[in-house]
């Protein structure tokens, strides 16, 4: 019975971010996000390579020197925060820039255009 429990316990911790979940305790304001975050953009999911990256057309940018493609990273989902990007799809992106790759999850500002006003509103109105 304790090889049992001792398997289990082992295999648990193994897997602990898929069993547990991501846990976001981002309780920060668009004002704090927005100093934060390196780059700021909406863009269009152009492709996705196996590594977890996502490549983007940006149609505008609030923050950050970009081009007009820009790579992103992120998880793959589950335990580790992934956001969950689909290719067509438009997104406003906060990411964050680390070792010269940018990276961005479920628990920045990052979503859908489409639920996305009123930080839409409040980028619009910057100075």
């Amino acid at each position: 019975m304790k090889s049992l429990f001792l398997i289990f316990t082992i295999i648990s911790l193994f897997f602990s971010s898929e069993l547990f979940g991501c846990t976001c305790l981002n309780s920060n304001s668009i004002i704090e996000d927005y100093n934060e975050a390196s780059i700021i953009f909406v863009g269009n999911v152009i492709s996705h390579s196996d590594t977890n990256g996502y490549l983007f057309t940006v149609q505008s940018n609030y923050k950050g020197k970009l081009y007009s493609v820009v790579y992103v990273n992120t998880g793959s989902g589950g335990g580790d925060c992934g956001y969950p990007f689909k290719i067509g799809e438009t997104y406003l992106v906060f990411a964050y820039e680390h070792n010269l790759n940018y990276y961005t999850d479920i628990c920045t500002r990052t979503a859908e255009y489409s639920n996305s006003k009123l930080n839409l509103i409040f980028l619009d109105n910057l100075p």
